[in-house]
């Protein structure tokens, strides 16, 4: 099988598509990312660089995936007390995800693999399938258990005497450990010391403005945050994208 000159989409003319398709390049990933707050000390920016690395880490394992383009915007209406948060509505965010499914699709990809780096995208995820038409969604692998996830990455922090509320649900130690394993330059410091809110107590925290209980937008305390624990938590999560797409046959 011949490698593509760059397995990123955008970065390929599209004769070099086609013959990556001819060529056995058959699956695309499709990650849902971000452009919201983050904190003090993280770009808004943040959950596309680490949907970026997820996909790098997904394409390289499969060995016959190329990577879409992270969707940059999401749902995000909770965190819009923010200056500089961009939302979609529930609706577009699923007709968005639809669309670019059945792009790709249409294009010869025999399996789209949509999976996200927002917790705002899991409801679209979990929509998407009754979006597409019977023919489209037998073809999309949906990554959209956000339990699953948490139980991906966790281990690593607690492993590390890391607390569930300090790793965070919200540019806590866990994003801050995955800013620091992409790019140090990503993060600004002194780092805050966020607020720990314990979301088994108060699980609807994302369904409305956060900003009365995360004043500066921190839920999660990131001053502990560890590169080389970054680099173990995105590899879980790709692990766990990878053993969806392969059950799935892609």
């Amino acid at each position: 099988m011949a490698t593509p000159r760059s397995l990123e989409l955008q970065h390929l003319t599209w004769p070099e598509v086609r013959d990556a398709l001819a060529a056995g390049y058959t699956t695309v990933v499709l990650v849902g990312g971000a452009t919201e707050q983050h904190g003090p000390h993280l770009p808004l920016g943040t959950d596309i660089a680490w949907g970026q690395a997820l996909g790098e880490r997904v394409v390289a394992r499969l060995g016959n995936a190329l990577l879409a383009p992270v969707i940059p915007i999401g749902p995000d209406e909770e965190m819009m007390a923010f200056p500089g948060t961009i939302s979609l509505g529930l609706g577009t965010a699923t007709a968005v995800l639809a669309d670019a499914c059945s792009s790709l699709l249409r294009h010869g990809f025999t399996r789209v693999v949509a999976c996200t780096s927002h917790g705002g995208w899991f409801a679209p995820l979990g929509a998407l399938r009754a979006a597409l038409p019977a023919a489209d969604a037998a073809r999309v692998v949906v990554v959209d258990d956000i339990f699953a996830l948490l139980q991906a990455f966790q281990p690593h922090g607690i492993a590390d005497g890391i607390a569930i509320d300090e790793m965070g649900a919200h540019a806590g130690e866990f994003e801050t450990s995955v800013a620091l394993a992409i790019d140090p330059a990503m993060v600004t410091r002194p780092l805050p010391a966020g607020t720990r809110i314990d979301l088994a107590a108060q699980p609807d925290l994302f369904d409305s403005d956060i900003s009365p209980h995360a004043p500066d937008g921190v839920v999660g305390d990131p001053r502990r945050a560890d590169a080389a624990r970054g680099h173990r938590y995105l590899d879980s999560i790709a692990d766990l994208v990878t053993a969806a797409a392969r059950a799935a046959g892609a």
